[in-house]
């Protein structure tokens, strides 16, 4: 785990993460949690912004061999998608959705470059507990557990109509 926060915007932060990589004896995933915490100060709407932070995540994937994992947000409207440039789906070889529900959560396929979009799976989230701090409160975190897939969160309209609607 590594609590400093890269730049992907700079080459040498992108040289830095590669150097902790080879220290720890290589790994084979490597989670960027957020893609917003990794581009500071960039326009998540430009092209230029974006697809350089996205050219240096993939320089880090040839350069170590580690599937990377983007974490990103929906926009305000989580039916159009991630927010910011267009071209970050695009780019991605996969794009799995995590959709709230009432009862749950369930993860979506919404892009598989090469496979098939549309797969889902149904989770909840268990907190174990991890170890204590210097003052010795708990340390948690979070495992997910498989689960039936959540009927989807009922919306109110307007009028007072509940309608289903998905949210992210």
């Amino acid at each position: 785990v590594v609590i400093a926060v890269p730049n992907f915007m700079l080459k040498e932060d992108i040289k830095g993460v590669m150097e902790t990589v080879k220290a720890a004896g290589g790994v084979d995933l490597i989670v960027v949690d957020t893609f917003a915490q990794v581009t500071p100060g960039a326009n998540e709407n430009a092209g230029e912004h974006m697809g350089l932070a996205l050219a240096n995540a993939k320089a880090l994937r040839e350069a170590s061999g580690a599937m990377i994992v983007l974490i990103h947000h929906s926009g305000k409207d989580a039916s159009r998608g991630a927010r910011g440039w267009s071209g970050i789906k695009a780019a991605a070889d996969a794009e799995i959705e995590i959709l709230l529900q009432d009862n749950g959560r369930e993860a979506r396929v919404s892009k598989m470059k090469d496979g098939d979009d549309g797969a889902s799976w149904g989770f909840q989230l268990e907190v174990v507990n991890v170890g204590v701090d210097k003052y010795n409160d708990p340390i948690t975190s979070c495992v997910a557990v498989v689960a039936d897939i959540p009927k989807p969160k009922a919306k109110e309209t307007r009028a007072g109509q509940t309608r289903l609607g998905r949210l992210a």
